[in-house]
């Protein structure tokens, strides 16, 4: 048996069935999601929460504004690895073991379709 065959013995209802199960709990996923803004807004924050909360945020636009380096460098015809890896030393982030750098996909993605084309 090929590896693309491993359903195609299950009989039609039953496929149909599993495929409505499965649009069903990612229709349930969407529509039960609540928006960011929703989500503290019935309890109070305690104070050292925000601080946490606030860190995180800070730490968070610091990567972003890495990636988004990166990015550009690659845009600009330079190596993904090279730019990766200049970048993450100059900040102080590691490039060993080799888990440390990311995938280029995302990375070189962005770079041909832009900003505005990944939001898209």
């Amino acid at each position: 048996m090929a590896a693309g065959d491993r359903f195609a013995g299950w009989p039609r209802p039953a496929a149909l069935a599993v495929l409505a199960i499965f649009a069903l709990l990612l229709a349930l996923a969407v529509f039960t999601a609540k928006p960011p803004g929703e989500l503290g807004s019935k309890l109070e924050p305690i104070p050292a929460a925000q601080s946490a909360v606030a860190a995180d945020e800070q730490a968070r636009d610091v990567d972003s504004a890495l990636y988004r380096r990166i990015v550009g460098r690659v845009a600009a015809g330079d190596s993904y690895y090279k730019a990766a890896m200049e970048e993450q030393r100059s900040r102080g982030y590691p490039v060993r073991p080799g888990l440390a750098v990311r995938m280029p996909t995302l990375a070189l993605v962005t770079a041909w379709i832009g900003e505005r084309g990944m939001i898209l």
